[in-house]
């Protein structure tokens, strides 16, 4: 058994009582056990746990610009959630949804798998400059003796995995540190100050 919901006290003074005020509101809490998280930062990460049915919703920043609503009663382990930012996600919970808590868990990396780092190899191809900048400076790729520099064709490349060895690597593709870390386990409410 549990018990849940806004608390009340009131005092009674000689018999006399007075009005109920708001004390505190008691909230039921999830156990959560695992973070895992994919190399590619695209796709969402897998949290584990038990009493997921606790959670209303989970976002990636504490304003709820896109958050995942938890079905009422969901039975099962693991949710897709977003990646965290700086190793924190923020939860509202059901019993109290109004109040946003932060929680903070060690998030363990996946190495990628071979289909991600194919895929990986193709997308910087694509997400690399193939126009001459403005000025025209030297460094792009040159077309083939056999198309004219005008034309489409001659600019991109048509096997991805040769233009890659030809491309410069961009940093934002790189995969993130598989033993990166975060801090252990806590769920903190974030309280707004008020003056």
């Amino acid at each position: 058994m549990s018990a849940f919901g806004p608390l009340q006290f009131r005092v009674n003074l000689n018999g006399v009582s007075g009005d109920w005020q708001p004390l505190a509101t008691l909230v039921r809490l999830p156990v959560l056990t695992a973070l895992t998280c994919p190399a590619t930062p695209e796709l969402a990460c897998k949290l584990s746990g038990s009493g997921l049915f606790l959670v209303d919703s989970i976002s990636g920043d504490p304003q709820f610009t896109h958050p995942l609503q938890v079905p009422d009663g969901f039975p099962g382990h693991a949710l897709p959630v977003p990646q965290p930012i700086n190793g924190q996600l923020y939860v509202k919970l059901r019993d109290n949804p109004s109040v946003v808590n932060r929680i903070a868990m060690t998030v363990v990396s996946l190495p990628p798998s071979p289909d991600e780092v194919a895929r990986a190899a193709a997308r910087l191809p694509a997400a690399a400059p193939v126009d001459q900048p403005p000025g025209g400076a030297a460094g792009t790729a040159s077309p083939s003796d056999n198309s004219s520099p005008s034309s489409p064709a001659a600019q991109m490349p048509t096997d991805p995995g040769a233009a890659a060895s030809t491309q410069p690597s961009e940093p934002a593709a790189t995969v993130p540190n598989p033993s990166a870390a975060t801090s252990a386990l806590t769920i903190q409410p974030v309280v707004p100050h008020s003056n």
